[in-house]
Order: structure tokens, then sequence, then C-alpha cells
């Protein structure tokens, strides 16, 4: 597991068997770990694993958030 600790929230990224990546955001997310949050999400989408993002711990999620969220979803579809 990957943790990434920031000032306003926590980025947690659990890969299970080989084809699911778990992202897990706890605390307060937005443009500052915005970009995180798309590394690892385009990481586990090139490597073709599941994605699941896990917001149960989130307290709160920007705009910019939801962007990268949205961007992955396309490029899951290939769009």
């Amino acid at each position: 597991m990957k943790t990434y600790g920031v000032s306003t929230g926590r980025i947690d990224v659990s890969c299970y068997d080989t084809d699911i990546t778990v992202i897990a955001l706890a605390g307060e997310h937005d443009l500052s770990t915005s970009d995180g949050i798309w590394r690892e999400l385009e990481l586990a989408l090139r490597a073709r694993q599941a994605v699941i993002v896990d917001l149960s711990d989130a307290e709160f999620i920007d705009s910019s958030v939801i962007h990268q969220i949205m961007k992955a979803d396309k490029l899951a579809r290939g769009e």
C-alpha cells in the first residue's frame, strides 16, 4: 500500500490480486491533492487494472478532484 500524506488529506493506494487497485481518499481533497490522485489513477489504468475510488473517509472533495475521477473514467472507456 502506498500512502501520500498531505496537509489536507490522505491518498491510500492498495492493490489486490493483480488486477484491482483501490484508491481511498481520506480527509479533505482539493487542487493541492488532485495531481497526486490523477497520477495514481493513471498508473493503475495504464497497467490495465480495475480501479475503485473509495470516498467513504473523504470529508470534502472539490471540482478538481471530481474532474480527475471523470478524466480517469474517460481513459478507462478509451475515450
